[in-house]
């Protein structure tokens, strides 16, 4: 792909976003990004993570020549900064989910996308206005030295916090904010398995790892250091596990069942890493033929980061790299075994296999040399008798698991699949607790790790179990052998397995990739004899 097709795709999402934007100056909204808010008016408050969106057209200055443009997209930064100072709390944090939030993810992310386009016109402010935005970078910067994330270990977070504060600390020549970043930066790489993954709430989900990567990249950049040279090197022998043959990237058996590819820190590394240039250079394909999650497919909310990635990939795109590494999926006779976060991959032949022992078994099959998809089974999801879902789809790292160099057997519980959905009751509850309890960001940081329990991390077992065998043959042929055992009497409506699904709630989870995908064959367990005998054994072999 030439760089113009690059940018044609990113000028797709300067578009979305001007729509998105509040650009009537006489509205009280003006310059917001919200459009449910200011436009349709069906939620009560603007979600402050959306004026990131300012990032994105500040960084369309940079490859637009054309004077009417450059003084539009100008005015609707302009317009984006000062709309964001007055939603800021007073102790410089913003609300993602709901008001009073105080979120340090929301933060961390603004401060850094914000500062980076106030730069990019500082001299269109006044000198009230500039005080204005300064005084709110301070505040944030402040708020994120003073607190953190408490609701699980999220490394993408920490990672943007850290380079948010390195930025503004050289900006504002005050080493404190500097030094705070090196406190976040170190959070997250004395947390990295020695097997090369950051921690993204329960374990590793290489598709958030490479938005990981993106602030790393960036950090390593601005402050290069030994340290982090090795956990980026480490990192990076871990990704490259999982480009798929078929051009896309991680999915469900990730501890978030991510599967958007963010280039940005892979491109920007490529010619120091090796590794990370035969990542780049696979993946660059694959998103020009579109095989992967790319912005026109991705809504607003993470649009931001995702088309900022690709700013960042846009100076390498076009790179010829050299003396590139082979990637395991493009290899015969090749396996890894991850045991801490329970991923193994095994290729030999034409077939690339992916297990996810800690989420249940998800199996994914690929023929490398068509790239096709073989088999995407993401594990059993069933329906008790009072209409309760259940699924193995959840993850657990101390999932019981016997592994050899051509069988893979796992043993894990069924558990109540989370099914929250918002209704007006639950939405007055949360409202109330909004304006009430939550404004303390003590205790609202205890209500958020509750929903966090609630719809990702929480795990509730029934006495259903399933013994998963997958038999990988070298004369090509695999087999995959299920035993479902029940402790006591159980009744089930029905049990279903062979397709994805998502076992949790994951909103960055289930983006559309491509039509060239393999046709859906849900496979009906038969339940009369689950019900009556207590046990039914299920067979496949590819």
């Amino acid at each position: 792909m030439e760089n113009k097709l690059v940018i044609e795709v990113i000028n797709r999402g300067c578009y979305r976003l001007l729509c998105a934007l509040d650009r009537d100056s006489y509205s009280l909204t003006y310059g917001c990004f919200d459009r449910r808010y200011w436009g349709w008016k069906i939620v009560d408050f603007p979600e402050a993570t959306y004026q990131r969106n300012a990032l994105i057209l500040a960084k369309m200055l940079s490859i637009s020549v054309d004077t009417q443009r450059r003084r539009l997209l100008t005015t609707a930064i302009k317009s984006a900064l000062l709309y964001t100072a007055k939603i800021q709390h007073t102790d410089g944090s913003f609300d993602q989910a709901f008001p009073h939030e105080h979120s340090f993810g929301a933060t961390a992310f603004l401060l850094d996308s914000l500062l980076e386009s106030y730069l990019a016109i500082k001299t269109d402010f006044s000198q009230d206005e500039a005080t204005i935005i300064e005084k709110n970078f301070q505040k944030a910067a402040r708020f994120l030295c003073n607190h953190d994330e408490t609701h699980g270990m999220i490394a993408n977070h920490i990672a943007g916090a850290a380079l948010a504060l390195l930025r503004y600390g050289r900006y504002c020549k005050d080493e404190s904010f500097c030094k705070a970043g090196q406190k976040f930066l170190s959070k997250v790489l004395d947390s990295q398995s020695d097997e090369g993954w950051y921690v993204e709430y329960e374990g590793a989900d290489p598709g958030y790892q490479t938005l990981c990567v993106h602030y790393l990249a960036q950090y390593y950049r601005q402050e290069p250091n030994d340290k982090l040279k090795m956990s980026l090197e480490k990192s990076f022998e871990f990704l490259k596990w999982f480009v798929h043959p078929n051009g896309t990237f991680g999915g469900e058996y990730g501890s978030r069942r991510t599967s958007v590819f963010y280039p940005g820190g892979v491109a920007l590394l490529a010619r120091e890493f090796p590794v990370a240039a035969a990542i780049w250079n696979a993946m660059r394909d694959s998103l020009e033929k579109g095989l992967t999650v790319v912005p026109d497919r991705i809504d607003i909310g993470n649009l931001a980061p995702l088309l900022s990635s690709w700013f960042l990939a846009l100076g390498n795109w076009t790179d010829e790299l050299v003396d590139i590494p082979e990637l395991p999926c493009q290899m015969e006779l090749v396996s890894a075994d991850f045991p801490n976060c329970g991923i193994y991959i095994r290729s030999w032949g034409d077939r690339y296999v992916i297990c996810g022992v800690s989420n249940g078994g998800v199996i994914k099959i690929f023929d490398r040399k068509s790239g096709k998809t073989i088999l995407n089974d993401c594990g059993y999801v069933g329906c008790l008798k009072n209409g309760i879902k259940i699924t193995t789809q959840l993850t657990g790292l101390k999932t019981k698991s016997i592994v050899t160099a051509d069988c893979i057997e796992l043993e894990t519980p069924f558990f109540i699949m989370p099914a929250v959905v918002p209704s007006p009751f639950k939405f007055i509850i949360l409202r109330l607790l909004s304006l009430t309890i939550m404004r303390s960001i003590r205790l609202g940081n205890l209500v958020k790790l509750l929903l966090v329990k609630m719809m990702i991390s929480g795990k509730k077992k029934i006495p259903l179990s399933l013994t998963r065998k997958l038999n990988c043959t070298f004369d090509g042929r695999i087999v995959i052998e299920d035993i479902i055992r029940s402790k006591r009497k159980i009744t089930l409506k029905w049990l279903r397995y062979g397709v994805p699904f998502c076992g949790i709630h994951m909103a960055s989870a289930k983006y559309f990739e491509h039509f060239d995908t393999p046709e859906e064959k849900v496979v009906e367990v038969d339940v009369e004899q689950l019900n009556t005998n207590n046990e039914i054994h299920v067979k496949v072999e590819i």
